[in-house]
Order: structure tokens, then sequence, then C-alpha cells
């Protein structure tokens, strides 16, 4: 076989593989956003229904909701920054370190002046440490973005 029809072979396999994992990811990335809409939309009826009810409590229970996004869009953008590979979600999200910069300022800027409560008191051994691990860590990362 001469070599130009191994090259020529070996650089369509190489061009598959990549085009490939591309469109997987992207798949994956569009696959993982529907659900993500659908659930957050599924809970959102709920939240409606709480907030036109009138009822103090429920509409207590829907800003503790609403918290509970708070401290895991924080806790995943800490994952982000520990773990998370910025050039190759560069490749597939323009502009994305923006765009997390920019919405974590303005979390920043809304626990200034709504201070996550620390529930520690409630809980006991490993979910007591995990909670206050993450905790903290959420914590730093408001004090970071309330500096700038």
């Amino acid at each position: 076989m001469p070599y130009k029809t191994i090259i020529i072979c070996s650089l369509l396999i190489a061009c598959s593989a990549v085009s490939g994992a591309w469109w997987g990811f992207k798949q994956g990335q569009e696959y993982g956003s529907v659900m993500e809409s659908v659930s957050f939309a599924h809970i959102s009826t709920a939240q409606v229904d709480r907030l036109e009810s009138g009822n103090r409590k429920d509409i207590e229970r829907v800003i503790e909701l609403f918290n509970l996004y708070i401290n895991h869009g924080v806790d995943r953008f800490y994952w982000y920054a520990e773990h998370g590979n910025k050039h190759i979600a560069g490749l597939f999200y323009e502009g994305h370190e923006e765009i997390l910069i920019r919405s974590m300022k303005g979390i920043a800027t809304f626990r200034a002046s709504n201070p996550e409560k620390d529930f520690s008191s409630g809980l006991s051994g490993l979910a007591k440490e995990n909670y206050l691990e993450a905790y903290r860590n959420r914590k730093a990362v408001i004090e970071i973005f309330e500096a700038k």
C-alpha cells in the first residue's frame, strides 16, 4: 500500500473521529440543556402557584428554593474555577467566561444585602462537614467577587 494512501486514510479517520466527538459533545450539550429547561419549567409551575396563592409561608418556600438555586450556581462556579478546562470550554461556548464573571458579580451584589443563612446547626456528621465546606467555599467566592 503506498504511503500516500496510508496518510490520506489516517487523516480521514482522524477527521472523522474529531468531527464525531464534536458532534457528540454538541448533541450532549443540547440534550442536557433541554432536560434542564423542561425540569426547571416543571418546578417553576409549582412556584408560580405558590406565589399566586399570596400565602406568606408559600412565598417563603419559593424564596428558599431560589436561594438553593443561587447556592448551587455558586457551587458550580467554584467547581468550574477549580476543575474546568477553560480552553475546551472556549471552543464550545464563545464568551462563556465573561458571562460567568458577570453573573457571579450579580450574585455577589445580591449576597451582599442577602447573605446566605448557615443551616449547619440542623445537621450532623458527614452531612454537616460537607455542608460547612461548601458554605465556606461559597462565602470565599462571594467575597472575591464583592471585592471586584
